[in-house]
């Protein structure tokens, strides 16, 4: 399906060049309502004439039927049957903590990264020339991503640069320095386990983070969720105390499964239930020793939101 010759040139192109996706989303923007009528519509030989009022409605329900089936789309394409991290294609994985093959031995990756790499497919990002914001970055996926972005667009930052050997990376303190970050600036933004390790309002935090997100960015992130309900303590525990509250000495707070629309759902718009079956298919998490168990519920805790998904508004 393409658009037709009366259709505006830099809709026709972006078909070809992006997709019917991302056409509509171009005609959308260029076109103001009620200039669209008497444009054509080709599809199978088939010429149709859509009256303005009515072309905006047919192509959103196109939209989300395409939207629909690309998510039922295997990516990347299987060109190798056997199990490895879909990040830098390594096969020796270890356990962690009772999962089997959670852990590949070449770059580092867990589950939640592989996945997260899959989300990045399926967006088909990152793409070249994007301004990338990755915090606490995980060396095989910050390699992938600056290997595609660039130097210049990939920004890497921590609290503790100390520790990233071969990997540049800014001092920021999430506390002070989230709402210094610019608006609109990133393409795309990524962190995993790093909220739980946040001392303040983690609200603030996020939102600041998704402000600074571009229009058409991506914010994908991870976060441990637990059994139970929400909890976190900003008074200075000892480590003990916070192992056994938020199961990690560091951590500050612990995300529960049975009320985290009342917690990060309250932030960003969230699915009732997640089940990432319906977005992957078996074959694929296999594939990538993705773990069967965190499969259906929020136990992984993965997040692909667009900027469109903040639900607080400034």
């Amino acid at each position: 399906m393409r658009a037709g010759s009366e259709w505006p040139g830099h809709v026709d192109g972006a078909v070809r060049s992006c997709g019917i996706l991302r056409a509509i989303d171009r005609l959308f923007d260029a076109e103001p309502e009620g200039r669209l009528a008497g444009k054509k519509l080709t599809s199978r030989g088939w010429l149709c004439r859509v009256p303005g009022r009515h072309l905006k409605g047919i192509l959103m329900g196109l939209k989300t039927f395409l939207g629909l089936k690309r998510r039922l789309i295997q990516l990347p394409t299987l060109e190798r049957t056997d199990p490895h991290c879909n990040i830098c294609g390594g096969v020796s994985f270890r356990e962690m903590n009772g999962r089997q093959n959670a852990y590949c031995n070449t770059c580092g990756s867990f589950e939640r990264t592989r996945l997260m790499k899959l989300y990045l497919d399926r967006a088909r990002m990152p793409q070249k020339g994007m301004k990338v914001l990755h915090l606490a970055p995980e060396r095989g996926l910050a390699n992938y991503i600056k290997g595609i972005v660039g130097d210049e667009n990939y920004l890497a930052t921590d609290i503790d640069v100390e520790t990233y050997k071969n990997l540049k990376v800014t001092y920021m303190d999430l506390v002070t320095d989230s709402e210094k970050l610019p608006t609109n600036h990133f393409d795309l933004i990524v962190h995993s386990h790093v909220i739980e390790h946040v001392p303040c309002n983690i609200t603030a935090v996020l939102f600041h983070l998704h402000r600074s997100l571009t229009k058409s960015g991506l914010h994908l992130f991870s976060i441990p969720i637990l059994d139970g309900c929400y909890e976190e303590s900003l008074f200075p525990l000892s480590d003990e105390e916070r192992n056994r509250r938020f199961l990690q000495y560091d951590h500050v707070r612990r995300f529960g499964i049975d009320d985290i629309h009342k917690s990060v759902g309250m932030i960003f718009h969230l699915p009732l239930t997640s089940d990432i079956t319906s977005e992957f298919s078996k074959e694929i998490l296999d594939l990538y020793n993705v773990d069967e168990r965190s499969r259906r519920g929020y136990l992984h805790g993965v997040f692909s939101l667009q900027k469109s998904d903040l639900l607080l508004k400034p």
